[in-house]
């Protein structure tokens, strides 16, 4: 009797550890239940050319009017300095505090495109 008791008792702790195991594994992603086609990849491209297009001639008309001389950073920001300083005095190091004042304008371009 205890013979036959310690034998369930075993596959019991064996189907437990194996329920465990395989509870614990990471979720997957679900596949996608549609595919894009080229031809709406391609749409989606030529309407983000056509939108960034006029996003840029609004940014160029906006700083057209204004007196400053403005620069493109590497990661599309327009930027211009009121008072440049030059590098003739004691410049900050690392863990020194520094007060810089900035004006940040975003320009909201909505437009429908049609087609």
């Amino acid at each position: 009797m205890k013979k036959h008791l310690a034998t369930h008792l075993y596959k019991a702790i064996i189907v437990l550890i194996i329920v465990v195991t395989y509870s614990c594994k990471t979720p997957e992603p679900r596949k996608p239940i549609s595919r894009t086609t080229s031809s709406t990849t391609e749409l989606s491209i030529e309407n983000n050319k056509q939108i960034y297009a006029a996003e840029e001639a609004a940014i160029e008309k906006v700083i057209a009017g204004l007196d400053q001389k403005f620069e493109r950073s590497t990661y599309g920001f327009y930027y211009s300095f009121t008072q440049k300083d030059s590098i003739k005095g004691k410049t900050p190091v690392f863990g020194d505090r520094v007060t810089f004042e900035y004006n940040v304008i975003a320009l909201m371009v909505i437009q429908s495109i049609v087609k």
